[in-house]
């Protein structure tokens, strides 16, 4: 085992945090992918210890996770994982709402901690990381705000090494890496993956140490730690050369590298 994998995976929707919390705050009610949840040993959901058993769609897993933490003013919760894939060690997860300043939307948080297997560990993170956003949508949906769709067949990987890097990626051929801009992250290039996988190339994005779902790390940002991140990206992948695009500070990258 290396140390825990760190899932961590934030969502806009376009209503009030009030309005969300209402139904997400449920934790005993199906208002994600789950389905036929209830209550194993108390009445009381929302009571620290409470247990939920639930099941996945097209699943034969029984999912079972506890309540460890409640905050109503908050506008959060925090669970652990009773019972689940024998792969994810020690799961535990929070989520939360935040109201955005000057707007009437919200800003979903939702992180999640397990340990897995070394071989395993970018499956489970790509997993686990996908299930967070769809749900995200599926909140989205059921608040009736207009529900972002999430492109098919990209896949997402979590590059082992320090820091782990997260990379999304689809197609075959020749490679095409993105580069994002200071504050964005690998997924604002989602419909640009899709583009260019239609047109025999291998397109591809990377979130940077520090950013969206890769891994930190220690001391100062510099352009050569950066650009040895794009290395391991161009190792991962087997090739010798490599197109680039970047917006903003990508663009920066791009002509460093």
């Amino acid at each position: 085992m290396n140390k825990p994998l760190h899932i961590n995976v934030i969502g806009i929707i376009r209503a009030p945090s009030a309005d969300i919390w209402k139904i997400a705050r449920n934790f005993s009610q199906s208002w994600d992918l789950s389905s036929s949840c209830r209550l194993e040993n108390i009445k009381d959901e929302h009571q620290i210890g409470a247990v939920r058993q639930f099941f996945v769609p097209d699943d034969e897993q029984v999912y079972a996770e506890r309540l460890i933490e409640f905050n109503d003013s908050e506008q959060s919760y925090r669970y652990s994982m009773e019972r689940g894939p024998d792969h994810l060690i020690g799961y535990q997860s929070r989520l939360q709402f935040k109201t955005i300043p000057g707007k009437d939307w919200t800003m979903v948080v939702w992180d999640g901690y397990c340990s897995a297997p070394k071989e395993q560990q970018s499956s489970v993170w790509s997993q686990v990381e996908t299930v967070y956003r769809t749900n995200i949508q599926t909140l989205a949906a059921r608040c009736g705000c207009a529900n972002l769709e999430i492109p098919d067949g990209i896949e997402h990987v979590l590059l082992s090494g320090e820091p782990r890097l997260a990379v999304s990626y689809k197609g075959s051929g020749e490679l095409c890496l993105f580069l994002h801009g200071i504050g964005n992250n690998r997924l604002t290039w989602q419909n640009q993956l899709v583009a260019l996988s239609s047109l025999s190339l291998c397109a591809a994005s990377i979130d940077y140490r520090g950013y969206g779902a890769s891994g930190d790390y220690n001391g100062p940002l510099t352009e050569d730690a950066l650009c040895s991140d794009i290395e391991r990206v161009r190792e991962y992948f087997k090739v010798e050369q490599l197109h680039l695009v970047g917006q903003s500070m990508g663009s920066w990258l791009a002509l460093n590298y």
